[in-house]
C-alpha cells in the first residue's frame, strides 16, 4: 500500500497558485504539483481514505506524491477539501457540498492551472478506492481521456463501512439525497447522464478484495455493457494478492500489473 503522504519538510508550501506553478514543485491549498518536461499530458491523482496522522493535526495528504518524480508528465494531486479533522470525514469521494462546491468546480480550477503549464495537454487520472471513484468520474464527465482505477468504489451508497451516511449528510447539509444527486454518488448514474463519448478506462481489481469485486466492480461492468453508446473503452486487470486485499501496490507493482499503457507514463 502506498505510504507516500504529506511531509511538510519534503513538500514546500507555496503562497499562491501562480507561485506553485512557477516553482515546479510544492503544495498550495489542496493542490500538489510537480512539473515535468513532457507536457503532452498531465497526470491527476486523487486520494483514498485518510488514515495518516496528519488527519488529527489538520494537515493535507497527497497519496503517492513521490510517484510524480518518476512520471514523464506534470502531476497534480488533490486533497479532498471535505476530508479533514474539521468535518471528521476521512473519505468524502470529492463529491463536494451541495450549493457550495462540486467535483466539476474542482476540475474548473484544475483546467485553469493546466492551461498555464501545459496548454492542450491530455488529462490522465489515477486513484485507488475512493480516489478511484474520482478518477473514473473524471473520465465519465469528459474531464479526462484516460483513467486508471484501482479497487475503486463505484457507488458510494454501497460503502457503509467508510461512513457514506455521514458524507451524504455533509454534502446535503443534513437533508436527504434527491434524485438529482444520484449522478454525484453513483458512477452508473453519471454514465446515464454522460454528455461526452469515448475515453479509456483501465480498471484494476484485486480478487482478494471480494467486497469491492462483488459489490462494486461486477455491477458496474454489467451496467457499462447495457449502455455501450455511452461507455468508455474498458480494459480490466484482475490479480490475486491476499496480502494487499484492498490496498494498492507500490509504483513498480502497479506498473507490472497495468502493463505498457501505464509504463509509458514513466521515465
Amino acid at each position: 500500500m502506498a505510504k507516500d503522504l504529506t511531509n511538510p519538510a519534503r513538500i514546500p508550501v507555496r503562497q499562491s497558485v501562480d507561485d506553485l506553478l512557477a516553482s515546479r514543485f510544492g503544495q498550495f491549498g489542496n493542490w500538489f504539483f510537480r512539473d515535468a518536461e513532457d507536457r503532452s499530458s498531465v497526470i491527476v491523482m486523487f486520494n483514498g481514505r485518510n488514515v495518516h496522522r496528519t488527519f488529527e493535526a489538520g494537515g493535507k495528504i497527497f497519496n503517492r506524491w513521490t510517484w510524480a518524480e518518476r512520471f514523464r508528465h506534470p502531476t497534480f494531486i488533490l486533497n479532498d477539501p471535505n476530508a479533514n479533522s474539521s468535518t471528521g470525514l476521512r473519505l468524502a469521494w470529492y463529491i463536494g457540498t451541495r450549493g457550495e462546491w462540486s467535483f466539476e468546480s474542482i476540475w474548473d480550477e484544475l483546467d485553469a492551472m493546466v492551461d498555464k503549464v501545459a496548454p492542450g495537454a491530455k488529462r490522465i487520472t489515477l486513484g485507488s478506492s475512493g480516489g478511484g471513484f474520482a478518477a473514473v468520474k473524471s473520465l465519465l464527465l469528459g474531464r479526462a481521456s484516460r483513467a486508471f482505477a484501482i479497487n475503486p468504489q463505484t457507488d458510494i451508497r454501497l460503502s457503509e463501512e467508510y461512513g457514506c451516511a455521514d458524507v451524504f449528510r455533509h454534502y446535503s447539509n443534513g437533508s436527504d439525497l434527491q434524485d438529482d444527486d444520484l449522478p454525484v454518488v453513483s458512477l452508473l448514474h453519471t454514465l446515464e447522464d454522460r454528455k461526452s463519448t469515448g475515453g479509456e478506462l483501465i480498471y484494476m481489481q484485486n480478487l482478494s478484495d471480494s467486497r469491492h469485486y462483488n459489490r462494486h466492480m461486477l455491477p458496474f461492468i454489467k451496467g457499462l455493457a447495457k449502455m455501450p453508446e455511452k461507455a468508455p473503452t474498458v480494459s480490466i486487470r484482475l490479480h490475486h494478492d491476499p496480502d494487499l486485499k484492498h490496498g494498492a501496490p507500490d509504483l513498480d507493482g502497479t506498473a507490472a500489473l497495468l502493463g505498457e499503457c501505464f509504463k509509458g507514463l514513466l521515465l
